[in-house]
């Protein structure tokens, strides 16, 4: 329970340094008014995150399957993005 909970918070000041970059750059550049934008995705991202939390906990799965194709989904996600950034 304690891995947990570290894990979390680390992911929660990971989001919020991003989220707090977003809106300094958005200060920077001089377009404030993309602001709301911001916290609207960060909104509609939470509620996604809480929906699909609660569907997968009613749902019966093999964890070990369940984290196996997870793992393999991040690692197309991952090489995909070092394609993109070649």
């Amino acid at each position: 329970m304690l891995q947990a909970l570290i894990i979390t918070l680390r992911e929660g000041v990971e989001a919020a340094l991003i989220v707090g970059i977003t809106l300094a750059y958005l200060s920077k550049i001089g377009r404030p008014e993309l602001r709301k934008l911001v916290y609207w995705a960060l909104g509609a991202a939470f509620c996604c995150s809480l929906v699909v939390a609660v569907a997968i906990s009613h749902w019966e799965l093999n964890q070990d399957i369940f984290e196996g194709w997870i793992m393999l989904a991040a690692a197309v996600f991952v090489a995909s993005m070092v394609i993109f950034m070649m």
